[in-house]
């Protein structure tokens, strides 16, 4: 069963920045990004139980680029609280 995926804002918001920050240290990196960052949504979308789980939130590291998916399921719906950069607070993760 594939699932439906809301990104929240902040997550939006974290994706725009990471596209920039990736854009202004090469053209094409943010494009990059993207693709695997898609790559990823996908997979959890079709398999969110191959993720690990800690309190509640469920965690998909990149593996080309430092960032980590903070995501809930319920039901069939996919909720995307933020796209983390592994250099941020860890506190501050949701």
């Amino acid at each position: 069963m594939k699932h439906r995926l809301l990104l929240k804002e902040e997550a939006t918001r974290d994706v725009q920045q990471a596209v920039n920050f990736y854009e202004s240290q090469r053209i094409g990196l943010g494009i990059e990004f993207l693709h695997e960052l898609k790559t990823y949504l996908d997979k959890i979308t079709e398999n969110p139980g191959m993720f690990r789980t800690i309190e509640s939130k469920q965690f998909a590291n990149l593996r080309r680029f430092p960032f980590k998916i903070v995501f809930q399921v319920r039901g069939d719906l996919i909720t995307v609280f933020s796209i983390f950069h592994h250099s941020r607070n860890p506190g501050k993760l949701y």
